[in-house]
């Protein structure tokens, strides 16, 4: 962990400081800059011009993102409030645990932008609780709820 967390008025910071943060890297790392956060919620933003590679073959005449990398845009977020609220010791990280009430709202193409919202919403550890929605252009695109648990590299 670096010394010098990122704090609220730091906001926004890019992908630079979110690697230092996420153990994620290309071009699984989906997140591309954090807009705002606090100690229970984060603004995130990814621009799907960056990552062209995730609609390869869905679908070849209509191109539409997968739902699950939106599941994983918002599960980025939730560890990176934690990571930047918390701090995480050496050799730890909060790994995706479970999703539950996953809405899917409308179509996301190529090149939009996504605003991820996440709030968390309970803390029992190791386990965190957060709701997730993922909009484009002011609309919804999914909702969900999931959770994530602090896990251990070496275990």
């Amino acid at each position: 962990m670096p010394q010098n967390k990122p704090q609220p008025h730091d906001c926004p910071f890019g992908p630079d400081i979110i690697s230092q943060y996420l153990p994620h890297r290309a071009p699984i790392q989906l997140v591309d800059s954090v807009i705002s956060f606090n100690e229970t919620s984060i603004t995130a933003k990814t621009s799907l011009s960056q990552h062209e590679n995730l609609f390869a073959g869905h679908f070849p005449d209509r191109a539409i993102l997968p739902g699950i990398y939106m599941i994983e845009m918002a599960a980025q977020s939730g560890a990176l409030l934690i990571s930047l609220t918390s701090g995480l010791q050496a050799g730890k990280f909060i790994g995706f645990s479970g999703v539950d009430n996953v809405k899917f709202r409308t179509a996301v193409k190529p090149n939009d932008i996504l605003n991820i919202d996440v709030e968390l919403t309970r803390i029992r550890l190791p386990f965190y609780k957060f709701k997730g929605k993922v909009s484009v252009s002011g609309k919804t695109a999914i909702t969900l709820d999931f959770s994530a648990a602090l896990m251990d590299f070496t275990g």
